[in-house]
């Protein structure tokens, strides 16, 4: 607040890794001007980035506390003896990521039925049934902890990390390629 020229300053929070997940969460101070937002905005776009424009700071931003949602239950599934490392991991990977890869959850109730309102109608009560049935967030570490480390180690083990790291970054490289593409063909359908 004390700072000099306080109203210029925006933060910038880019998604790992930047160069293959181009969202980027841009967070103004009650007193950041709109044209400030607006020009920070524009540039990241121009930088090849997509920006999403908070309304107010909170702790961990948007996508990490989407994120920290999702693997928090992940945790307290594998707790529960729901289900395996390995099966949460195959329900991410080829279920939520999938769904979530070209549009977002309120698109996706939106296209489930006609309309959000018509979603609410629908799943509105099951999904505060769902809601209310998961539990508060529990500590991570331990003996399940040990126990997830001994099985991802069994699928790459640490001394593959990197090679590991080069391959997802490739394959978000390719998605990133995709979507691009689709996008410029789509906003050249509409022209």
């Amino acid at each position: 607040e004390g700072l000099k020229h306080r109203e210029h300053i925006i933060v910038v929070h880019p998604v790992n890794p930047p160069l293959h997940a181009p969202a980027v969460e841009l967070v103004p101070a009650p007193w950041t001007p709109n044209e400030v937002i607006e020009r920070t905005r524009d540039v990241m776009i121009g930088l090849g980035q997509r920006p999403i424009v908070m309304k107010k700071e909170i702790q961990g931003f948007v996508l990490n506390r989407l994120h920290f949602a999702v693997h928090g239950e992940c945790w307290r599934l594998l707790k529960e003896g729901v289900a395996s490392v390995s099966d949460i991991n195959k329900a991410v990977e080829h279920g939520l990521g999938p769904r979530y890869a070209f549009i977002g959850p309120f698109q996706v109730g939106h296209l489930n039925a006609n309309g959000i309102e018509s979603y609410l109608q629908r799943y509105g009560p099951m999904l505060h049934r769902l809601q209310s049935s998961m539990k508060a967030p529990g500590r991570m570490g331990g003996a399940l902890a040990q126990s997830v480390q001994d099985e991802m180690v069994q699928t790459t083990p640490l001394s593959a990390l990197t090679e590991r790291r080069r391959w997802r970054e490739m394959r978000l490289a390719r998605l990133n390629k995709l979507k691009r593409d689709l996008y410029l063909q789509e906003v050249k359908d509409v022209e």
